[in-house]
């Protein structure tokens, strides 16, 4: 049958179901064909090709002679469908006949996919079921963008955005063009997110609407993510932490996204205000009375101390807010160390020319579970080393000494109980940095993460002289560097996050 001889028939028809978007039009050797049952004869299956086909309905031709009962057809008629897309296929049931047109022996009908005489009531219950977990906006100067191949023309790709997204669904946006987009239709999608990854998703169409964005009409489409792999949610939860809406880590955990890089979405700078300053006392009160580490009327003043002002205090800010904090101490010939305060330091023990004292590490709470312990020991690494000191010394208790060993340190012999922080016991520490840069005691994923940077710095500037063996040690982490980097994408840290600890 040729589709040239019902375009006059079927205007109404046309417009009707496809409004202003020009549907997609079928021949005979398409491989889109349907089955499909009117209720009023539920025992006929009626097989043909739709004649033309919109994200928002189909249009049919039916021969009078093969079926005579369709000659009493009219608008309002319901029936069943099944929709063969390739070897993919779509269930449709009770949907409305809305528009018919008689040409001769020729009946043409058309159907779509959504009931637009439902209630307002029922179009809130169906949009609230459509929406099975919370969705974040996506900010319009960063939208992910995606690419899937069309499932009917040869060739052909669809390239989308997505405007907001979840564990569960997205909201993708795409040119008008893209008429055999249709609900029920699943796609293999390839999803690019700025600047951090690239993952495949296979999505499935829910509904279709045009949409309005900058005066220009679109097609919008809601999908489910079928089966989303982790991934696909790790991107989503890295995404939306560092491009939408102020989330926090713990927020998002509770909707089953976890945050791989989570020092990528804060600011590392020193606190240079008053203000600053304030916020992060402020900090430590919350992270300290969340670790059990002070009583409840300890105030945020209470907090400071002389060293403060000798310090360098390294703050991380998301979206301009102090979430994690230490300070970097540097002590005169006459000083002496804080740790002193508490014990006698050990035989060989840095000299204070060479070394600088870390303390008062503090994490929010709501922050916590992710990477910016690391990033913060990074930048105590670049500190240092910028002021030409080779080691680091401090002291961490016993359930925080594992995350210091990780990231290099070493624990001395020495450990005592800590009169201000509930008599816990803590271990006196030191870090070489240069060992550690070239991979002595670290693996090589927090190699990659704290001092690969580090070790060009330093080699450039000639802060470190690195012998052949450091330098055969650490050139053989630079080449593991892909291996880590997937290491670091798929890493879920099953412990309690360092700083949660009680000291």
């Amino acid at each position: 049958m040729e589709a040239k001889r019902f375009s006059t028939a079927s205007v109404a028809v046309s417009e009707e179901i496809h409004g202003d978007v020009t549907p997609g039009q079928f021949y005979d050797d398409t491989t889109v064909s349907a089955e499909i049952t009117f209720q009023s004869k539920p025992d006929t299956v009626i097989r043909l090709h739709p004649w033309r086909i919109s994200p928002f309905g189909m249009e049919f031709v039916i021969d009078k002679n093969s079926y005579p009962f369709v000659a009493s057809f009219s608008g309002g008629d319901r029936l069943n469908a099944k929709l063969y897309i390739g070897k993919q296929e779509s269930n449709f049931f009770g949907l409305t006949v809305v528009a018919t047109k008689i040409d001769g022996d020729r009946l043409a009908f058309g159907v779509r996919w959504f009931d637009d005489t439902s209630s307002p009531k029922e179009a809130k219950i169906a949009t609230e079921e459509r929406r099975k977990s919370r969705r974040w906006l996506c900010g319009d100067e960063f939208l992910p963008i995606g690419i899937c191949q069309s499932p009917i023309r040869f060739n052909d790709f669809i390239h989308f955005k997505i405007l907001d997204l979840s564990t569960s669904g997205l909201m993708l946006v795409t040119s008008l063009r893209n008429r055999y987009l249709v609900p029920g239709l699943t796609l293999d999608t390839q999803i690019t997110f700025p600047m951090f990854a690239q993952v495949r998703a296979q999505i499935e169409i829910k509904n279709t609407r045009v949409i309005d964005r900058n005066g220009k009409s679109h097609l919008g489409i809601g999908a489910e993510l079928k089966n989303p792999s982790k991934m696909v949610l790790n991107a989503i939860g890295q995404y939306i932490f560092q491009f939408g809406p102020p989330n926090s880590i713990a927020e998002l955990k509770k909707h089953g996204l976890n945050v791989p890089k989570a020092s990528q979405g804060v600011e590392y700078s020193y606190a240079r205000s008053i203000e600053e300053y304030q916020n992060v006392l402020e900090l430590r009160r919350t992270a300290y009375l969340r670790a059990q580490k002070i009583a409840a009327d300890v105030k945020p003043e209470n907090l400071s101390d002389a060293l403060d002002s000798k310090s360098r205090i390294i703050v991380a800010k998301y979206r301009q807010e102090v979430v994690a904090s230490t300070r970097l101490v540097f002590h005169g010939p006459e000083d002496s160390f804080e740790v002193e305060k508490h014990t006698t330091l050990p035989a060989n023990f840095p000299s204070k020319y060479d070394s600088v004292e870390a303390s008062r590490l503090c994490i929010h709470p709501d922050f916590q579970k992710g990477d910016i312990f690391l990033g913060l020991f990074k930048q105590l690494g670049i500190t240092a080393a910028q002021a030409r000191k080779r080691y680091i010394v401090s002291f961490a208790s016993d359930e925080m000494l594992p995350f210091y060993i990780k990231a290099g340190a070493t624990k001395t012999s020495t450990n005592f109980k800590h009169s201000g922080l509930n008599g816990l016991r803590h271990h006196v520490i030191v870090w070489d940095i240069a060992q550690a840069i070239s991979g002595s005691g670290v693996n090589p994923f927090v190699w990659d993460f704290i001092y690969s940077d580090l070790k060009e710095y330093l080699e450039s500037t000639g802060i470190v002289e690195f012998t052949p063996m450091m330098n055969l040690r650490a050139n053989l982490y630079k080449s593991l560097r892909p291996i880590a980097k997937v290491m670091q994408f798929f890493k879920q840290d099953r412990r309690r996050d360092p700083s949660r600890t009680k000291g």
